[in-house]
């Protein structure tokens, strides 16, 4: 089945990726997920998160403290170490 990638989140030694047909807990390490997605349109927006660029509905920013609003109303966090990647791209 295909279904549009929204976001992908580590937990351990798994990842819950997070299509628009809902998420799906697999094993595989959160390293390997990045250089998959390497050729995607996303962001690695915390140690833990990667989000799809077009899965992008808002993004907010405030005290040092951000959050991504995603497709489906998830919401992934932003961490200060990752926040440039969206400033960069006009999100912030």
């Amino acid at each position: 089945r295909f279904s549009r990638l929204i976001a992908v989140e580590a937990h351990d030694h798994y990842l819950r990726v997070h299509t628009e047909a809902g998420s799906e807990l697999i094993a595989m390490r959160f390293s390997d997920a990045l250089v998959e997605l390497a050729a995607a349109h996303g962001y690695r927006v915390h140690s833990s998160w990667w989000v799809a660029g077009n899965a992008i509905e808002a993004v907010q920013w405030r005290r040092g403290v951000g959050a991504v609003q995603l497709y489906g109303q998830l919401v992934a966090p932003v961490s200060r170490r990752h926040a440039d990647t969206l400033r960069i791209a006009g999100w912030i």
